[in-house]
């Protein structure tokens, strides 16, 4: 069961296109703090942390089973991890991968993109494909 901010939040998301369009455009997590507040929605870090998780496990659940190892693998392998928010565009991080024993095309990568971007709400993956060029 959600926490009663989580459920507020989640209703004013489903009820309000407006909402669901300013999250869309969010880069950032303190951009996503600021808007939050601004709607009236008082999420802890730790609620923050729960919605991040289940927009990832979603995420991560529609993905080829061919390119989810790469992903579980930069999630769990600390050094991966931060060598990952390093990258710059595409082609580092097909590079990043192949050096750790993955081969990821950047049209994997695309399509991992796209997989974010049809997620829900916020998520952090929507952010760092934003990053590397892949989301608009």
């Amino acid at each position: 069961m959600s926490s009663p901010a989580i459920q507020d939040f989640n209703q004013k998301f489903a009820q309000s296109p407006k909402l669901r369009g300013q999250i869309s455009e969010v880069e950032s997590v303190s951009q996503l703090v600021t808007l939050l507040q601004e709607w009236g929605c008082n999420l802890t870090g730790s609620e923050l942390i729960t919605l991040a998780q289940q927009a990832y496990k979603t995420w991560l659940m529609s993905l080829d089973s061919t390119v989810q190892p790469f992903f579980v693998e930069a999630r769990e392998n600390k050094i991966l991890n931060k060598a990952i928010e390093t990258c710059n565009n595409p082609n580092d991080v097909v590079v990043l991968a192949k050096a750790h024993g993955f081969q990821l095309s950047e049209a994997d990568l695309q399509a991992a993109a796209e997989a974010a971007n049809k997620i829900e709400g916020f998520s952090l993956e929507k952010v760092w494909f934003k990053s590397l060029g892949l989301l608009a």
